[in-house]
């Protein structure tokens, strides 16, 4: 039932069991446009800010896929879904805790050379630090369109697309995961404004951006291709640990705090 994860989401059957003396269960409540969602969380030992990503997938994945559910319902289509690489150009930002994540796992694992990869994370870097976004870019924090368009205009792809297909679609960014528009697929070209962005009541990864504010005061998001040379720079953080349960329950009350504000906004 248990693996070394000190921070786990456990499924229905799970849930049923008691578990480990030494683990805790946190519960998260959620109220998605009126569709309930629970889920358990359970954290034992210490834990560092890496551990809490997969549960932050899973509970990422099952509110996107009820806000999908519901707008089937209302007669929308979505034409986002595994195998469709329309929009494998944008930017893509990762949390602290997510390059953590994905350096343990993601790297040592590539479905194809790891040579091949770095060659082209290098070669992405490369073109990033060449072309410094423009002071007005840079300054525009409260609207992220201009550095949308300006890292969409470098005409960069991911590195980890790789024959048209996402190498780590199990593992890929938070960001990735809560991308969907109400459009046909081409829509999401570079330079087309056809795009409907679906709303999400909660993005994890602002979640784990704030988690990790909480837990150390940084706040730094990572382009993709930068991600390596900032785990370089920060990788002393990435032994830093804290209660399992300690983190959980953060986490937990910034989801629900979150959902909660949208909600009295809404």
């Amino acid at each position: 039932m248990y693996t070394d994860l000190p921070i786990q989401v456990l499924n229905c059957c799970e849930a049923k069991e008691s578990p480990a003396n030494d683990f805790q269960v946190i519960r998260l409540y959620l109220d998605i446009s009126g569709t309930q969602l629970e889920f358990q969380l359970t954290a034992g030992g210490d834990a560092r800010l890496a551990d809490i990503v997969p549960a932050a997938r899973v509970i990422c994945d099952k509110i996107t896929e009820t806000v999908l559910e519901q707008m089937h319902l209302n007669g929308s289509y979505v034409p986002c879904r595994k195998g469709c690489s329309a929009c494998c150009n944008y930017i893509v930002s990762l949390s602290a805790p997510e390059v953590f994540r994905f350096r343990q796992e993601v790297f040592p694992k590539a479905k194809y050379s790891p040579d091949i990869l770095l060659r082209t994370y290098l070669l992405a870097a490369r073109q990033l630090v060449k072309h410094r976004p423009p002071d007005h870019v840079l300054n525009s924090s409260d609207d992220l369109k201009p550095l949308s368009n300006w890292y969409a205009n470098l005409n960069l792809t991911c590195p980890f697309l790789y024959s048209r297909q996402c190498a780590i679609y199990h593992q890929r960014p938070l960001v990735c995961r809560e991308h969907f528009v109400t459009c046909s697929a081409r829509g999401c070209r570079r330079n087309s404004s056809k795009a409907q962005i679906i709303k999400l009541p909660v993005r994890m990864g602002n979640i784990l951006c704030r988690l990790t504010k909480e837990l150390c005061d940084i706040d730094d998001t990572v382009m993709m291709p930068l991600s390596l040379a900032w785990y370089e720079q920060n990788k002393q953080l990435d032994e830093r640990t804290w209660p399992a349960a300690m983190i959980s329950k953060l986490f937990v009350e910034i989801v629900e705090e979150t959902v909660s504000a949208l909600g009295c906004r809404g």
